[in-house]
């Protein structure tokens, strides 16, 4: 053990300076905040004071679907709520100023609202084109992975080249082996190696792997799997006891004497709470 010791101003220097910088920054921030919530209320026809009083930009966008302000307001339901509110949309009243994330306030004014509607088929057809597009090109995709999977398991060549080996285990998975494509991995028949298998990938293509070698982990020591399975029973043991302690104050009138308590801290014979119409031996 090593005596502590005191640092010199110069060493914490540094440090002093970057905690009075953080503080400072937190009561500015906090001063700002309270400022926003108040303008954007008191004046509640306009952002444009608000931005000015703080110097910041009033932005703006075109019409946006729900689910797109969802996004803008960082997944804040409150936000969306107030803004698709009577007040909001009829009123065009500011919202209130909410936090979005950390250290960032964010108040909404809808300047032009319009009801969802049904499109026409010339608004939507060139959309409806992409996504049919799109779709025919992962099941293409897909199926030519699937055939090229069958050519592989029948020990056929597919024309496919594979990447470097590496190394995966169940708890501790590769970057671009989600756990879809490892389960399968895991399933291969282990005994006829290469071993090929396949999934559909995140873009909607197929993805081939080739297992190579299975490696057997050692075998655990017994001592420890022992010593962690009693620390496991203990811990389950304790949490069954509370909760059935719980139970049990849940469903008698149990009076715990607090004077007796406080004796026993200070020296006293212990006392046992009394449960009615149950004696003491």
């Amino acid at each position: 053990m090593r005596p502590a010791k005191q640092q010199s101003f110069d060493e914490v220097k540094t440090q002093i300076e970057q905690d009075l910088k953080r503080q400072k920054a937190t009561r500015r921030f906090a001063e700002a905040a309270d400022q926003m919530q108040n303008l954007v209320y008191e004046q509640a026809d306009s952002l444009e004071p608000v931005a000015k009083a703080l110097n910041i930009k009033v932005q703006s966008t075109a019409l946006l679907a729900r689910a797109q302000v969802l996004g803008l307001a960082r997944n804040n339901q409150k936000l969306v709520d107030a803004i698709f509110s009577p007040d909001s949309l009829q009123a065009k009243r500011n919202t209130e100023a909410m936090e979005i994330a950390p250290n960032t306030l964010m108040a909404a004014r809808v300047i032009e609202y319009k009801p969802a509607r049904a499109k026409a088929f010339d608004e939507v057809k060139d959309e409806i084109r992409r996504q049919l597009q799109r779709k025919s090109a992962r099941e293409l995709a897909q199926a030519a992975g699937k055939t090229k999977l069958a050519l592989l398991q029948q020990g056929k060549d597919a024309g496919v080249s594979f990447g470097k080996p590496v190394t995966v285990t169940r708890n501790q998975p590769q970057p671009g082996v989600p756990p879809v494509a490892l389960t399968g991995v895991f399933q291969a028949d282990a005994s006829k190696l290469p071993a090929y298998t396949g999934s559909v990938n995140e873009r909607g293509g197929y993805s081939l792997y080739r297992v190579q070698k299975v490696i057997t982990p050692p075998a655990a020591d017994a001592a420890k799997v022992a010593a962690f399975s009693d620390r496991v029973g203990d811990q389950v043991g304790r949490e069954l006891m509370t909760e059935y302690l719980a139970s049990l104050r849940a469903r008698a009138d149990v009076k715990i004497n607090e004077a007796a308590l406080e004796k026993d801290q200070s020296g006293g014979a212990p006392q046992q709470p009394r449960l009615p119409g149950r004696r003491r031996p």
